[in-house]
């Protein structure tokens, strides 16, 4: 139900007329009743009385049925990477109105419509891996709760009901960490929303040496921050925990960062180049360097200056599954052809453990590391060993 001026909304003075309705991303005919409106003006008892006709000036409100469908819609035919989606528009127009917008799906898939199928609203859309019958597709969503916001945002359960949604950016949402809550939550330079919003709209922070006045912009793994107020360099890093972690450097340090490279192809004219793990483009690479390979790369021109081959004997980090955080040497490399690659990793304590070869991030030769690490220096220690060390801290507090 919709209550609108006529001034507002251009419906027909008499009510049989049928009226082009729109409703969130679907539009359809419909023949609305008008009601009268509440005014205080007028006899309550009129409220809500049916209304033939539409007078000049006039709030009413206007009811009908119509076919929206707020759920996840579902995929009647799939090959592949392939499908055709029905019931998430109902005429071709509103298809090709809405062909730009990125769809995903319930298990993660992400694609784009192709183009318009029939008169009815079928459409044809690819999809980024292969679907499964019980799949659903939706829009983008703009918003994120709480519960459902990634761990290593250190927000409390009982601080409301949403959590900022990061912007459109290089970095995954579940692999990212947006300015608010770097600035809010881990930084304490904001105590509150507004604040940390006048922050970024006056130009003072700087990501990867470009200003960044949105504050759900998304920052990611080797990000280099830059806050110009309190002159402060931040590498985001993660701990042992799997938590995100502003790790000061020094102003030398922040002029570079390392980038993962995870493609490797040849582009218009045969120039090759490489894409990064924080969505760089990088044209005329070099022969030498292939995927899973770690390139130093100058923040101010962009260019490359070294070159760390994953190999064994590296230093690397891991980013992402049950052992995210942790540091150590690579000992073996397993080749599995048709399947994943592990990778056998041995820590500072000798502590031996595996992980994908897409959870590895190489930050070092065999002689140094190429970037200072946080205060954990990625040595996970054991359950209890943890505790005692904590208690010990706790003891030595009070005191």
């Amino acid at each position: 139900m919709v209550e609108r001026s006529k001034e507002d909304l251009e419906y027909p003075d008499e009510v049989d007329t049928p009226v082009d309705q729109l409703a969130k991303t679907r539009r359809f005919m419909g023949c609305p009743s008008f009601s009268s409106g509440y005014d205080k003006s007028v006899n309550p008892k009129h409220k809500w009385r049916y209304e033939r006709f539409l007078h000049p000036h006039a709030c009413v409100a206007a009811s009908l049925y119509c076919p929206t469908i707020a759920t996840p819609t579902s995929i009647i035919i799939i090959h592949k990477t392939k499908a055709i989606i029905r019931f998430m528009f109902f005429n071709a127009d509103d298809v090709r109105w809405f062909q730009p917008v990125d769809l995903f799906t319930k298990k993660g898939c992400k694609g784009n419509i192709k183009k318009s199928l029939g008169t009815h609203g079928y459409m044809k859309c690819l999809f980024d891996n292969p679907l499964s019958q019980a799949d659903t597709s939706r829009g983008p969503k703009k918003h994120i709760k709480r519960l459902a916001a990634p761990k290593n945002w250190y927000l409390s359960k009982l601080g409301g009901i949403y959590a900022p949604h990061p912007s459109s950016g290089p970095h995954k949402i579940r692999e990212c960490l947006p300015i608010i809550i770097l600035i809010r939550n881990l930084l304490k330079y904001a105590l509150s929303y507004d604040e940390a919003k006048m922050i970024a709209k006056k130009r003072l922070i700087r990501v990867d040496g470009k200003i960044r006045t949105d504050m759900f912009f998304p920052c990611g793994f080797q990000d280099v921050i830059y806050i110009e107020k309190t002159n402060s360099y931040f590498r985001l890093l993660y701990d042992v925990k799997g938590r995100f972690v502003p790790h000061t450097i020094s102003a030398e340090e922040a002029s570079y960062k390392l980038c993962r490279v995870k493609k490797i192809a040849v582009g218009l004219r045969g120039i090759p180049y490489a894409t990064t793990h924080d969505g760089r483009t990088i044209r005329f690479i070099q022969p030498d360097v292939k995927v899973n390979d770690t390139v130093r790369v100058d923040i101010e021109t962009g260019k490359i200056l070294d070159i760390l081959k994953f190999d064994v004997g590296q230093k690397v980090m891991v980013t992402g599954g049950h052992s995210i955080g942790r540091v150590g040497t690579i000992i073996h490399r397993e080749k599995h052809p048709g399947s994943h690659e592990i990778v056998q990793i041995r820590d500072a304590r000798k502590n031996v453990f595996a992980t994908l070869v897409s959870n590895v991030f190489v930050i070092g030769s065999s002689e140094k590391f190429w970037i200072t690490l946080p205060k954990q220096k990625g040595i996970r220690v054991p359950i209890m060993e943890d505790l005692a060390q904590r208690f010990e801290r706790q003891t030595r507090a009070n005191v």
